[in-house]
């Protein structure tokens, strides 16, 4: 399978991270387009550049940056504009949880809720989904230490 993944450093390109361990175990072609600091506004800005690849699946996680930097009206506001224009393209998009679930973050995770709801886009925790393996739990049945130690095994 073709994936296309963007967000910010938490999905970032590093030999370790969560995308490079998904693509080895299920043998998917990965084009990373991931970068440090990024907002919704920089992952729109680079929308054009998945166009080139047209993946089957694009995944999403943006949430630890954009909490600081853009308000919920902007994060809002681009996250439709990356889904709509990309199931206009033909591609299944699915949103990733921001890895931390702290108060300065929360916000962001509930409005992926939303968003992926309103727009009928997957959304997925990757650190409960590690979580559950670890633990041969359903997902929806992982606790918030569970999911920490999912995300500490990533």
């Amino acid at each position: 399978m073709n994936v296309t993944i963007d967000g910010d450093s938490v999905a970032e390109p590093r030999p370790d991270n969560w995308p490079v361990l998904l693509a080895d175990r299920k043998g998917w072609y990965v084009v990373n387009l991931s970068e440090h600091r990024s907002t919704t506004r920089h992952v729109l800005d680079r929308l054009n550049k998945v166009y080139m690849y047209l993946p089957e699946l694009y995944l999403l996680q943006v949430g630890q940056w954009s909490s600081h930097h853009e308000d919920i009206v902007a994060f809002t506001h681009n996250l439709a504009e990356i889904i709509e224009k990309l199931h206009s393209w033909g591609v299944r998009v699915c949103l990733v949880t921001p890895a931390s679930l702290d108060p300065y973050t929360a916000w962001t995770a509930a409005v992926l809720r939303k968003v992926a709801h309103t727009h009928n886009t997957m959304l997925v925790d990757v650190y409960k989904l590690m979580a559950a393996s670890i633990y041969n739990k359903k997902v929806e049945d992982i606790l918030p230490a569970e999911r920490f130690v999912g995300k500490t095994t990533i």
